[in-house]
């Protein structure tokens, strides 16, 4: 069997398994996957244009670990995550903290010592969970490493010091897990980076792509890339996709999760968010919630769900609606067809809670505080690729500071611009998000904290515009459990399925009269 497995020949017939053919299929495999000398001596590239740690980044990596290092972390790890081998999870390794630290740092100084793992430390499982709703075979499934607690904690530890250093040698072009960087730039620019494409362009870039295998080791994973063609034939594109080894396609497709060169105004282009948010906020589990269960939800929901489209694209008032409607019918446990009673103003429920609202939130004022963080990063960071190429296409450093792109231009950055207009009408001026400093050479704003523009401070900000006037604050208690907060806060206003209420609302009652006291009201 294991002969069988090296020959990979699915189709022998019984009889042939040890005939000199069977055994030439099985040297042709081991020859191939040998490593042969060529490949240990790769050749290498000289240039003083690459970007190098230095000296002094280099000492930071090399110290020895410190107690507080390790144990900030561990409280970066996540508490409840599936264990490995060792069945820990790290909420048990935060809990006795003080009794396990020093057999921990001893696990550590080990490792820095031997520069190795005991035999077991580093075991691990696999797990396959599925990237598509009816996964039939193993592309459909993502591999997961289970590893031990004690591994993850100096693998994280390790990750930490390198990402303080690591944006000081990579190029720019790079935009994900770096610091400071986001990876939603790339969807940002990928309208204004076009490649010219010929025959001759295509072969020279396989010819690229292989020398850079062969310097590096790193080879380019054709099966998840494909060919585009912008104003050209698909029969074109499939000539360009053929030295390439990858499939052709075309316009619109989904690129870091989000649509490249579709029609952000079209609702079918919203489609996989309303989906989501549908299957996310079902009816069975607006059932087996309470009401506060169910707030909770719609805002954890929320804050995940739609972030990359609303970081993004202005999300078109029809689609606002359809997403509230949503919201409105999971948090009162009615069918998506059928109407029931909402004891709530819906926008009583999105009010700040400073003014007596219960601060479900608005989706209109959280695409308005993600879009206009984009005004500050670009300011902000001009040096950043992102940045060079809005401000040489839209000419940004002729016009006043408050213009972000040309007038009349369509694309994402232009209608990232164009929400100026939703701000003026909710008398906000672009200078209270953003205005120049120090005259003129840096730039402030009301919304950052530590540096970093804050995202839940304007969109506060937002609510409390739309909701001026309110019944006054009401204290939710973070030592009350929300179930009871929920109930006060209802019952303040007389908002709950009372015999009283449900008269006025000419749904009919078996009885008016209190079970407890016998009193109509």
């Amino acid at each position: 069997m294991d002969l069988k497995q090296k020959a990979k020949i699915k189709w022998v017939v019984d009889g042939d398994e040890n005939t000199s053919f069977f055994h030439a299929f099985v040297n042709n495999q081991n020859r191939r996957n040998k490593i042969h000398e060529k490949w240990l001596n790769r050749p290498k590239i000289r240039s003083n244009r690459f970007k190098k740690l230095s000296q002094e980044a280099s000492s930071c990596l090399e110290l020895p670990f410190s107690v507080e290092e390790i144990k900030n972390a561990l409280w970066c790890c996540g508490s409840d995550k599936a264990p490995g081998p060792d069945s820990f999870i790290f909420k048990f390794f935060k809990t006795y903290w003080d009794l396990l630290k020093n057999d921990i740092m001893s696990f550590v100084r080990s490792f820095e010592l031997r520069s190795n793992f005991s035999i077991g430390c580093n075991s691990s499982f696999i797990s396959l969970a599925a990237k598509t709703k009816d996964p039939l075979s193993l592309n459909d499934y993502r591999p997961i490493s289970l590893i031990g607690a004690l591994y993850k904690i100096v693998a994280k530890t390790l990750s930490i010091r390198v990402r303080k250093h690591i944006g000081t040698c990579i190029d720019d072009v790079q935009l994900a897990f770096v610091e400071g960087r986001n990876i939603l730039e790339g969807p940002l620019m990928t309208p204004y980076l076009l490649v010219i494409g010929q025959q001759k362009n295509v072969f020279n870039l396989a010819r690229i792509l292989r020398c850079f295998h062969v310097v590096s080791g790193l080879k380019v994973n054709f099966n998840k890339s494909k060919v585009f063609g912008i104003g050209a034939d698909f029969e074109e594109v499939c000539r360009w996709a053929g030295p390439l080894g990858c499939a052709p396609s075309s316009l619109p497709f989904i690129y870091l999760r989000v649509p490249v060169g579709e029609n952000m105004n079209r609702k079918k282009a919203w489609k996989p968010i309303i989906d989501k948010f549908r299957s996310k906020l079902s009816l069975w589990k607006a059932k087996s919630l309470s009401f506060s269960g169910r707030m909770t939800l719609v805002n954890s929901v929320l804050g995940k769900l739609p972030t990359f489209y609303l970081s993004l694209f202005p999300a078109p008032v029809g689609i606002i609606e359809e997403l509230e409607k949503i919201q409105r019918q999971f948090l009162w446990r009615c069918d998506y067809e059928k109407q029931t009673v909402h004891w709530v103003a819906w926008d009583k429920l999105k009010a700040p809670k400073e003014v007596g609202g219960a601060r479900v939130g608005s989706i209109w004022n959280l695409n308005l505080a993600l879009l206009a963080k984009w005004w500050w990063k670009f300011k902000t960071s001009p040096q950043s690729l992102w940045a060079q190429i809005i401000s040489g296409f839209h000419n940004t450093t002729n016009r006043p500071w408050y213009c972000f792109a040309k007038p009349k231009r369509s694309g994402v950055w232009s209608s990232i611009d164009k929400i100026k207009n939703r701000f003026w009408k909710m008398n906000i001026e672009v200078k209270e998000i953003l205005n120049t400093h120090d005259g003129g050479l840096t730039w402030r704003s009301d919304y950052v904290m530590d540096g970093k523009f804050c995202v839940a401070k304007l969109r506060n900000r937002l609510d409390k515009a739309h909701h001026p006037v309110g019944d006054g604050e009401f204290w939710w208690l973070n030592s009350v459990p929300k179930k009871m907060t929920s109930f006060v806060w209802r019952a303040k206003q007389g908002r709950i399925p009372s015999a009283e209420a449900l008269e006025r609302r000419n749904i009919p009652v078996t009885s008016p009269m209190c079970g407890l006291c016998a009193d109509q009201k």
